[in-house]
């Protein structure tokens, strides 16, 4: 199947968009870090689509988000 590049990244955001709702269904699974990333998945990243560099910019902040979030939840802090 031939397609643009974009299209990766796009089936990428759109998984995650879905991931974070279904966890929205179930109180147990609730999180609102994801809750907001998924409102800036929308908001922020397909505003540039038509911007390349932006949106790569867009995808690399959005990634250092969640690498920052995930070193908080994972990391224990040395006394």
């Amino acid at each position: 199947m031939e397609e643009p590049l974009v299209y990766g990244p796009l089936r990428m955001l759109v998984g995650v968009d879905m991931i974070i709702t279904a966890m929205k269904q179930e109180a147990s699974l609730r999180d609102e870090f994801l809750i907001g990333k998924q409102e800036g998945i929308w908001n922020e990243v397909l505003a540039v689509m038509n911007d390349r560099e932006a949106f790569a910019k867009a995808l690399d902040d959005m990634l250092a988000d969640f690498a920052d979030e995930l070193k908080s939840r994972t990391l224990t802090k040395k006394k």
